[in-house]
């Protein structure tokens, strides 16, 4: 079994995070808000029947409870960073009859494997301490549109298989490589193209954001 995965992840949307804590007993997932207070999705008592290394991939495994039939679902993390990151995949293997037929399609599949990115509760903490997105000048925000459009364009095949998070994740990932905060960072990016709107370079930029 695998403790490198074991603690507390989040997952980050503009106005909320997703707590996602694991234990070797138990999975707990709830969505907070800025005051770290539980505002939904509250899941838990869900038991993991193991956390499982493949490879470079750290595979929980539980029961199915929407199947009919016995069923055992995997949740597949990969490019772990310890205390850092870790990628919950959005195209890895699904679901099998068994823990073993899992475990033997996970080793054998050969997928670029993508995903949601969950931080580690010291990297969040770590985070609040970067540039505040309300300090960004208009040249960082070019920056950030031109990054934006370049990582959309390359990556638009994941859109199909995480609609509901696409944008976000790359946002994050964007602001971060800057150095800025994304926590709870709500529709800043229309107000800062309202704020910046005469630059012609924002104007341009504006047009295939």
């Amino acid at each position: 079994m695998s403790q490198d995965i074991i603690g507390k992840w989040y997952g980050i949307g503009e106005n909320y995070i997703l707590e996602f804590a694991i234990q070797n007993d138990s999975i707990k997932s709830q969505i907070l808000d800025s005051n770290h207070d539980s505002i939904g999705y509250e899941r838990g008592k869900i038991k993991p029947q193991g956390i499982y290394n493949v490879g470079d991939k750290r595979i929980i495994i539980i029961v199915d409870e929407d199947s009919n039939e016995l069923k055992y679902h995997a949740l597949t993390f990969f490019n772990i960073k310890d205390k850092v990151s870790m990628t919950l995949a959005a195209n890895g293997i699904k679901s099998a009859p068994s823990i073993e037929e899992i475990l033997k399609l996970s080793a054998n599949d050969t997928s670029s494997l993508f995903g949601n990115i969950f931080y580690h509760q010291e990297y969040i903490d770590e985070l609040t301490d970067s540039k505040d997105l309300e300090t960004m000048s208009v040249n960082d925000f070019i920056i950030f549109i031109k990054t934006y459009l370049s990582k959309r364009d390359r990556f638009l095949y994941m859109e199909e298989y995480m609609s509901k998070t696409f944008q976000d994740q790359l946002t994050n990932i964007t602001l971060i490589e800057l150095g800025y905060n994304p926590l709870f960072r709500g529709d800043w990016e229309n107000r800062f193209f309202e704020k910046y709107l005469l630059n012609k370079d924002v104007q341009e930029l504006l047009k295939k954001f």
